[in-house]
């Protein structure tokens, strides 16, 4: 409590006095919006591989966007907050053994150990003295509205191809990563709308072209996750609002959400490869793309659907090769865990695929391979917590807008975190909005109803 009463006396509340205190409502949403958008318009050129300066300096300019978001959001009647002690031991205890394997093993663990244990612990402050609704509104507009020029950067300067297509990520991975987390939000904001307006009917062409951009990508990983989250929060929806007269309503959405869906998977791929019209100057912008892309026009989805008849046939497959590899990359990394950690660019060779290979796809073994074993053990413990949490926040504030967003976001990350390595909060959207989203889930419930 003395920590946090010196943060919010000598630098939270003098912050908030000298810049924000004139500022209007509306000016400060704006201000916030502006600086989310421009933290994922950075990974978007960081995913465009047209940034060249060291992770330092991409690490600098998002702590200050993220920074320009909570400055926005303090309140000049801050209190201290009493954090739940299970997971703030976690946390702790996690951000302590990356600050050590970053003395010891390599400096790279040290920007994120900062976040750990700095800069996350002071948004669960700040965002725990104001409406938790009006801060998830704020984090799924921004999210939604940055899907707006990431959808016209990947027509206008990224051709898809014949078989997968990762768009301006360069990955369809990657890509996947963003997408999912696009989709999350729009099913929340989905879910808990009360009537068709126009807000509504756009929110379902996004969902729509979202679901388009996830299919193009033919990864397991992004249709299996989309599906797990799609019905789990629906589930979880129906679960919470059974007694409210809400069946006919919610049909309708989920059956205009089905349409928009069905309608532009077949049909944005044209917009897709409107790029192709200008080859010329595509050229000269000697953008990096993960394939060559022909010229030709893709005129029918058959080699998408081809390709992922094949990945998902399991007939005649062993385990590590339905997962691609991921058994064996598992066993590799597994084998040479140890207390402090390693650094960076070990990799192995994994016969089944064929090269080496250098994350360990899956987040909570990177946290143990890079920060030692008892780091990743309590990531784990972490994440089951936020798993739980977030069920329960969903079920006890299930009359607030947005009570689904910790789940829907959690569950997005819970699920690809096991399958992919996303330990970087700043080169993984994904990864930065389930840190931010649990910051209700942190802190006693009480203390959580005080800004409700």
């Amino acid at each position: 409590m003395a920590i946090q009463q010196f943060l919010i006396s000598k630098i939270l509340q003098p912050l908030q006095q000298r810049i924000t205190a004139g500022w209007s409502e509306k000016t400060k949403d704006r201000v916030f919006i502006l600086c989310g958008l421009a933290l994922f318009f950075h990974t978007f050129l960081d995913g465009m591989g047209v940034i060249p300066y060291r992770y330092l300096i991409f690490f600098a300019i998002n702590c200050l966007l993220l920074g320009g978001m909570v400055l926005c959001t303090l309140n000049k009647d801050m209190k201290p907050v009493r954090f739940r002690l299970f997971p703030t031991v976690c946390w702790f205890c996690i951000g302590f053994l990356m600050l050590l394997a970053g003395v010891l093993v390599t400096d790279n663990r040290l920007p994120e150990a900062m976040l750990f244990l700095v800069v996350y612990p002071a948004i669960y402050l700040v965002w725990n003295n104001i409406d938790r609704q009006k801060i998830f509104a704020l984090l799924s507009r921004v999210c939604i509205l940055s899907f707006v020029p990431y959808t016209l950067i990947n027509i206008l300067l990224y051709p898809m191809g014949v078989k997968q297509y990762g768009g301006l990520m360069c990955n369809v991975n990657g890509a996947s990563f963003y997408l999912l987390l696009v989709f999350a939000c729009l099913l929340v904001e989905i879910l808990d709308a009360r009537k068709f307006d126009r807000k509504l009917i756009l929110h379902i062409i996004a969902f729509g072209l979202c679901v388009a951009q996830i299919y193009y990508t033919s990864s397991r990983t992004g249709y299996l996750a989309g599906i797990l989250v799609a019905v789990s929060t629906l589930i979880m929806y129906v679960i919470l609002h059974r007694k409210e007269k809400l069946w006919l309503l919610t049909l309708g959405k989920l059956l205009a959400c089905a349409l928009s869906a069905v309608v532009l998977v077949n049909s944005a791929f044209y917009l897709f490869q409107a790029s192709k019209l200008y080859p010329e100057f595509l050229a000269s912008l000697n953008l990096p793309t993960e394939d060559a892309v022909s010229g030709d026009l893709v005129l029918n989805l058959d080699a998408v659907s081809d390709l992922n008849d094949n990945k998902f046939a399991i007939l005649d497959k062993s385990l590590d090769r339905i997962s691609t590899g991921r058994i064996s990359i598992w066993k590799a990394f597994g084998a040479e865990l140890n207390l402090l950690g390693h650094p960076d660019g070990d990799s192995y060779y994994i016969s089944i695929l064929g090269r080496e290979i250098f994350t360990t796809h899956n987040t909570i073994l990177q946290f143990g391979y890079e920060s030692g074993i008892p780091a990743g053990v309590l990531y784990l413990l972490f994440n089951l917590f936020t798993g739980v949490a977030s069920i329960a926040h969903a079920r006890r504030y299930r009359k607030e807008r947005f009570s689904m967003l910790p789940f829907a976001v959690t569950l997005t990350f819970g699920f690809m975190s096991l399958l992919s390595s996303l330990g970087v909060s700043f080169y993984y959207m994904i990864t930065l909005y389930y840190y931010l989203v649990q910051f209700p889930l942190m802190v006693k419930q009480e203390d959580a109803n005080k800004a409700a």
